[in-house]
């Protein structure tokens, strides 16, 4: 009895938006799934000794080393000691603030963004994780306050991620109606993995899985292993009862977010109904 109640309330825990959101802005996914992509090993600007030089680029390739191996919380105190070294380093502001943003430290991640931004990094670098960061935090109307919609003739790639940015604030203020026409028009832009999963959540919300399941599959094609793709992915063939095709999809979640517990509980849930519970308890 006690394991059949948990069961079903996993079950229905795990088909809620609410944890394809969740997964959709975690820190995220793993920060953006970049893997502290926008870090090189060159040396910051201004007066360092040689030693200090060689110091700065072993901890920034320490802290690549860690985001790919799904260890943020180790790339922050590698970038924090490099920060040290080198205060006011716009590159260590910009990656320190995506490293907290995996390690799930928003509020920390948005004054490292900011202050990245005002020491002149590229805001088309930098304002994507800005969003991700006010976003984890409930900050949607402040966003839409500060990040005005694109023009319509900007179609620029930092266009789109203001737009699809706009979009989930819309959607923190029960604004679907408008978020889904923000989405279409950053899917005019791009129709990039990001934009179209975020659409595809859209449409999931709205009770119209079969669009759901057009847009996810899309971007699937073009990022098989986008974690916020996987995870509407195994929701919509669980709902459709088609769990055995879930797994494989619950299965390459698990193994693209490094084995994060949200991965792990969608793959349970996938185990519980197809009635393997002794796999799923673990």
């Amino acid at each position: 009895m006690t394991l059949n109640l948990r069961t079903n309330t996993f079950r229905r825990q795990l088909r809620s938006s609410s944890a394809i959101a969740a997964l959709i802005l975690m820190g995220l996914c793993c920060a953006s799934g970049s893997s502290l992509a926008a870090v090189d090993k060159s040396l910051p600007n201004g007066q360092m000794s040689a030693e200090s030089q060689r110091e700065v680029a072993k901890l920034l390739g320490l802290a690549l080393d860690a985001m790919k191996n799904g260890h943020p919380e180790v790339a922050v105190i590698h970038l924090k000691n490099a920060e040290t070294i080198a205060p006011g380093d716009t590159t260590i502001n910009m990656n320190l603030g995506e490293a907290l943003l995996g390690a799930g430290n928003p509020a920390e991640a948005a004054r490292e963004l900011r202050s990245a931004i005002q020491r002149g990094a590229p805001q088309a670098k930098v304002l994507p994780m800005l969003y991700q960061a006010m976003l984890a935090q409930r900050q949607g109307q402040q966003l839409l306050n500060e990040f005005a919609e694109p023009s319509q003739d900007d179609h620029s790639e930092l266009a789109a991620d203001t737009l699809r940015a706009r979009a989930y604030a819309q959607v923190q203020l029960g604004q679907k109606d408008e978020a889904a026409a923000t989405l279409d028009r950053a899917l005019a832009i791009s129709r990039s993995a990001r934009n179209l999963t975020a659409r595809a959540q859209l449409a999931h919300d709205a009770g119209d899985d079969a669009l759901a399941a057009k847009f996810v599959d899309e971007a699937l094609a073009k990022e098989p292993a986008n974690p916020s793709a996987l995870m509407i992915k195994v929701t919509l063939l669980q709902l459709a009862n088609k769990a055995d095709q879930a797994l494989g999809f619950a299965d390459t979640l698990v193994k693209e977010t490094h084995n994060s517990s949200l991965a792990r509980m969608a793959r349970a849930g996938v185990y519980m109904q197809l009635k393997q519970d002794a796999k799923a308890l673990p």
